[in-house]
């Protein structure tokens, strides 16, 4: 369901930034959606086998917002560092969020191993994930009320 989400999402998120140019709006309201679905899926993860359908609604929409992120950063950091070649700065944000992934993998990792392993039946690291996943999203949104939107690439075409 996060994937199919993430591609549904892509559409409306891509058309956005391609009509209106305004990649600083997208990406905070990207980041606004995945901190709110990973507040609510550590609220809603523990619900039971009966109510499945609440958390695969949830992962729906946190793909729905959080997979954009990618097309819409990378495009956002091409169009900021404009001069540079497209692909050396894309090359450039793709060796970054690597890197972040892999430090969210290692912890998360770590997490579900020593947390669910040691009681049975608990769902103690996954709640730890989804709060570090939204304190990570929080801070993305923090984070992007202080770039400034300079398109330079847009502007120079546009001339």
């Amino acid at each position: 369901m996060f994937i199919i989400g993430g591609i549904i999402g892509c559409v409306p998120f891509g058309v956005w930034v391609g009509v209106k140019q305004t990649h600083k709006a997208a990406i905070s309201v990207i980041f606004l959606g995945a901190t709110a679905f990973a507040t609510l899926e550590y609220f809603f993860f523990g619900i039971g086998p009966d109510h499945v359908w609440v958390v695969n609604l949830l992962c729906f929409g946190q793909g729905f917002v959080s997979l954009p992120i990618m097309s819409v950063a990378f495009d956002f950091g091409v169009e900021i560092t404009y001069p540079i070649d497209a692909s050396f700065s894309t090359g450039l944000l793709m060796n970054a969020s690597q890197i972040v992934g892999i430090g969210f993998i290692l912890l998360c990792s770590l997490l579900l191993d020593n947390y669910d392993t040691k009681h049975a039946g608990s769902a103690e690291g996954a709640s730890i994930c989804f709060l570090i996943l939204a304190g990570a999203s929080a801070l993305g949104l923090i984070a992007s009320f202080f770039v400034v939107s300079d398109l330079r690439r847009f502007n120079s075409e546009r001339i």
